[in-house]
Formats: structure tokens, C-alpha cells, sequence
């Protein structure tokens, strides 16, 4: 797809307003998010949507008389004329600054920065902590860095940390990624558990302008990558410690690229073009196997800088970008609504006018938008739409068992759970290590899949949309599997005499020690790309079975589990 109408933008008067119309919707604001005296407010900007429907802002304020750069956290819920402040994110060292935000489903505001005291200062800290019904967290440093060289205060690298940006996944595992100058490179934090690990690039080398997004399944990350001349890199590896990523050159642009996942985790890019003297926004999309031809949302002759991406899901997004003036900054979007971007390509954001060239979107589940902007004396707020405030149901399990052993079945009733303004409409279970997902107040499931502690989590929604979220860990008890090898020979007895595989095993001395009384192995066999199935029961003092059921050309996988005087059988994998 390819916009061929150019967009000329004019700077509207900034002023409050309500329901001035445009090529998509009404609009609400400029509504002042922070206007304190003798502040500053520049540089980066975050905004999201809390599930209860209220928007949240963080930013970087200087204080001209303290000579300090903090970090602000602010809530709308169109309640003020006014946003509320929460409290001073930062409370370190005297420079703190890049502040990215994330709000996980269960209303919790994770916020991550730069800390340092002075921009050039060689020692630089990423920080990290949350904010969670009213109360703040200790501040973790993720990394301690020693950046040498000289900055360029009047280019692009005026500080040391550059581009962070933050997330977080469903288990609050916690994702970092962020450039250092003067040397342009990318670099990664994940922190599992109280373990933060800063990870190998995927690809060395100059690096810029890097975005993350994770979910159960996996992390990703796109940016801006030297391979000759720049290209925009994408890559992703399994969400476990530890995994290798697998990295792909989206192509079709080189700069600032930003990604957001969908509801089936796949990725969505947006990034910047050059074309002769044109600079493109363009998009595309993860198809399972690469990336989807390049859309191009809008040109012009002007600069774009700092492009955003805001997903509700594949067909409803939000992506907007800042064109550079002379004397101004003219703030633009595009919405992608039911699949289908505006014909027009970008159009102005309305009373924007005087922001700096870093806007940040969001865009809720009842489809609307937020846009925050700032400039030297302020930090403002453009909602396409009043704020809907819902008071979220509340998610309760309960279960028959709290630990079960593998294969066995276990029954979830999340009717307990209650809502205080409305009802719930719709309950969804999911096994996080099986990816299962499930509905209905109650139901009972097998645990075949994964052991040892295994996380079933309830989001119950109700009828405004709003969700709550609650999880349980299963302890799953497996017996311990049989090592077993196997080989083709020639199976002969009194009945037959043709070729088979024969497998061979001794018992797991584990199942012992842990006071298992092992009474009879199962046999199960797969094909390359299948399940395993059952083919044969033998007792505790046999060490062999002949499968003489094969067929040629095909290659067989098997699994020996042991099975207890209480009918509780291995998986086919906990050696």
C-alpha cells in the first residue's frame, strides 16, 4: 500500500477544546498533565492505559533551582482539569533521565531509567522499580556501567544512555534495552527472578535505536543495525534464561525502527525511509515466517523523528511520529482501524503545537487513543475520546488440589471471583508452561505436559472490558524416566522373525531415592513430528521390548516410563 497524497501541515492554535472534528474521530484536550514553576520539561515522555481505563504518564522534569533532572509519575482519569502526581519516580543521583513505562494486566506500573550525576559522567546506572496501589517499591539498580568518551552535546549524542526502552512479561520478568554513546552500541538487561543478565547482541557492531516486546512465549527486539549502511534488524529468542536469538534484516528502511506485539504475539515494526529526498514512515508485520511487504504510511518532505507504535491488536493501532521545523514540531498520526489504515496517510494531531519531537500514544481496549506531547514549560495530554473508568472484577481460584503428579487431573473454580460494578463475562484460564488456554468458571485439566511448578493463570473480564488477573502454582510431582537407547536388529521368537527396534533401558536410580516403588514400565513411541503413543506394558525386572510394528523409511523416537504401585507414570523427558 503506498499513500501518494503528501501532507502539508499548518500548527493549530493550543488551546483547551472539545469536540473539534477531524478525518477520524473528536478530541479532548490539551489536558496540562504537569505544569510546575520553575521546571523544564523535555526530552522523553511514556504513556499507558491502567486496565481500570485511567491514563498514566511518566516523564523527565529539570529543576532549574536544584539543578536536578527527576522522574515524574502522573494519572489522568478526567476527573481534575488537571493530572494527579503519584510521586517522584527517581531519587538518586542529580541526573535521571530516559524513563520508560509499562502496565502490566494486573495494574501494576513498572517504570525503568537512566541515572548518572552529570549527562557525560562515565558511571551510568539503569534503574528499575514498580508502583502498585499506592506504593512504591525499593529502586533496583539492573546495571552499573563505566561509558567512557566525550559526548556532542550540539549532535545527536548528548547523553550516555540513549533510546531505553522497557518491558515487562506476564510473570514480571523484566526486559531492558537501551544504546550508549559515544560508541553506538545496543545493549540488553533481562531479569528473571532476581537475576539480571545483560545478554550478547544478537548482532555485533554498530548499533542503534533498539525495542523490546515480550510475552509468555517470547522476547523480541527490533533496531537500527550497521552492516555496510544501516538496516532495521529484528530478533527473538524463547522467553527462558539463556535461549539464543534468532535475528532477520526487516529491510525496506534504516531508521529508529519501534515494534509491538499482537494478541497472537506476533510482531508489528514501524520505522523510518529515506527515498531520494523524501522520508517515509513505514510498517510491516511478522507473518510466521519473515516480515510482510512494506506499507508505507506517509511520506513528505519534511524530517520525521521518533516513530511510535501503540497495538489493541493486529487490525487496531496506533502509529505517530514528530516532523521537525524550524520552529516547531508538528505532531502527526495514523489509526489503524478495523484492519484498514486512513487513506490520508498521517494527519496533524490537533493543538499540539510548540512540542518537542518525541510523542508518546497509547491506545486502550475500548479503543482510545492517548497522545502526550511536551515542551520546555509543560506535559500535555490529547484523548480522542472521554476516559471510561472501570472499577476492574477481582480473579480468585481456588482448586481440589494444590499439588498433583503428572498425568493426573486437577478441577479450577474461579466462581468466587466477583466484579463491583457490573458482571464477568468471560472467564479465561491458561497454563502458562503448557500454553493452554481454556474458558468457563470451572473445568478440570490434565497435567501431561509440564511438571515441577507449573502456573495457571484466571483473567476474568467484565462487561466494560476490564479484567482482573490471578494465578495459582501447581506443584506437578513427576517419577523419574527410564534412560533407554535403541537400535534396529533382527527380532526372532517362535511366532515371527523379521527386523524391529529394540529398546533397551536400566531403571533410574532417582525414583529410589525419592521412596518410589516402581511395579512396571510403559513403552511409548513418536514419529519425528508427532506425540508420543503408547505401544507396549512390560513389568519392573524387564530391561528390553522389541517394536517390531515400524515401517520402513520412517524414523521413531521412544520414551521408557516408570510407573509406581500407585499408578503415577513418568513423563517421558525427567531423566
Amino acid at each position: 500500500m503506498r499513500f501518494e497524497k503528501r501532507i502539508f501541515l499548518c500548527a493549530l492554535a493550543a488551546l483547551i477544546f472539545v469536540g473539534v472534528s477531524s478525518s477520524l474521530m473528536a478530541w479532548i484536550g490539551p489536558i496540562t498533565i504537569a505544569d510546575e514553576p520553575k521546571q523544564i520539561y523535555e526530552d522523553k515522555v511514556s504513556v499507558q492505559f491502567h486496565p481500570s481505563g485511567a491514563v498514566y504518564v511518566a516523564f523527565m522534569a529539570h529543576d532549574e533551582t536544584l539543578v536536578r533532572k527527576e522522574i515524574y509519575l502522573y494519572r489522568y482519569t478526567g476527573d481534575t482539569a488537571k493530572g494527579e502526581l503519584l510521586g517522584k519516580v527517581s531519587a538518586g543521583k542529580k541526573f535521571c533521565y530516559e524513563p520508560d513505562m509499562v502496565i502490566s494486566a494486573d495494574g501494576k506500573v513498572h517504570i525503568s531509567w537512566a541515572e548518572a550525576n552529570t549527562a557525560g559522567s562515565d558511571q551510568q546506572l539503569i534503574q528499575y522499580r514498580t508502583w502498585d496501589n499506592g506504593a512504591w517499591s525499593p529502586i533496583i539498580t539492573l546495571k552499573e556501567m563505566n561509558i567512557p568518551g566525550t559526548l556532542d552535546p550540539s549532535g545527536f549524542n548528548k547523553e550516555k544512555i540513549d533510546d531505553l526502552n522497557l518491558d515487562v512479561d506476564d510473570a514480571e520478568n523484566v526486559f531492558v534495552t537501551f544504546m550508549v554513546w559515544p560508541l553506538a552500541r545496543c545493549k540488553f538487561l533481562s531479569k528473571y527472578g532476581d537475576t539480571v543478565t545483560e545478554e550478547n547482541w544478537s548482532v555485533g557492531g554498530r548499533s542503534k535505536h533498539p525495542s523490546v516486546q515480550a510475552d509468555d512465549d517470547y522476547v523480541h527486539l527490533a533496531w537500527q543495525q550497521l552492516l555496510g549502511l544501516y538496516t532495521v534488524y529484528y530478533a527473538r529468542r524463547p522467553n527462558t534464561p539463556g535461549a539464543a536469538w534468532q535475528a532477520y534484516d526487516i529491510k525496506g528502511g534504516i531508521h529508529r525502527p519501534v515494534i509491538g506485539l499482537d494478541q497472537n504475539g506476533n510482531a508489528h515494526v514501524a520505522y523510518m525511509a529515506d527515498d531520494a529526498d523524501k522520508r517515509q514512515v513505514v510498517y510491516k508485520y511478522w507473518t510466521g515466517n519473515g516480515f510482510s511487504p512494506r506499507e508505507t504510511i506517509t511520506e513528505a518532505p519534511s524530517l520525521y523523528q521518533n516513530v511510535e507504535i501503540a497495538l489493541k491488536d493486529d487490525k487496531n493501532m496506533i502509529v505517530t511520529a514528530g516532523i521537525f521545523q524550524a520552529t516547531s514540531t508538528t505532531l502527526i498520526f495514523n489509526w489503524r482501524q478495523n484492519g484498514e489504515w486512513n487513506p490520508d496517510g498521517m494527519v496533524a494531531l490537533p493543538a499540539a503545537t510548540g512540542a518537542f519531537d518525541n510523542p508518546a500514544a497509547a491506545l486502550s481496549r475500548n479503543d482510545i487513543g492517548a497522545f502526550v506531547y511536551n515542551h520546555d514549560r509543560g506535559v500535555f495530554l490529547i484523548l480522542s475520546d472521554p476516559l471510561v473508568i472501570n472499577a476492574l472484577p477481582v480473579a480468585v481460584i481456588s482448586a481440589d488440589k494444590e499439588t498433583v503428579f503428572w498425568d493426573e487431573e486437577i478441577t479450577f473454580n474461579g466462581s468466587g471471583s466477583s466484579d463491583s460494578d457490573g458482571t464477568i463475562v468471560k472467564y479465561e484460564w491458561k497454563v502458562i508452561q503448557d500454553n493452554v488456554i481454556l474458558e468457563g468458571p470451572s473445568l478440570t485439566y490434565r497435567f501431561n505436559k509440564s511438571y515441577n511448578n507449573v502456573r495457571v493463570r484466571l483473567t476474568v473480564i467484565d462487561d466494560k472490558d476490564g479484567r482482573g488477573i490471578a494465578e495459582k502454582v501447581i506443584s506437578v510431582k513427576a517419577l523419574y524416566t527410564a534412560p533407554a537407547t535403541w537400535s534396529m536388529q533382527q527380532v526372532k521368537t517362535l511366532i515371527y522373525n523379521r527386523q524391529g527396534n529394540v529398546i533397551k533401558w536400566e531403571p533410574n536410580p532417582k525414583n529410589d531415592v525419592d521412596g518410589y516403588n516402581i511395579v512396571k514400565y510403559k513403552i511409548f513411541r513418536r514419529e519425528a513430528d508427532g506425540d508420543y503413543q503408547e505401544i507396549g506394558e512390560v513389568g519392573a525386572e524387564k530391561r528390553a521390548f522389541a517394536d517390531i510394528s515400524i515401517e520402513a523409511g520412517k524414523t521413531y523416537y521412544y520414551a521408557v516410563s516408570a510407573v509406581d504401585d500407585q499408578g503415577h507414570k513418568s513423563p517421558y523427558d525427567n531423566f
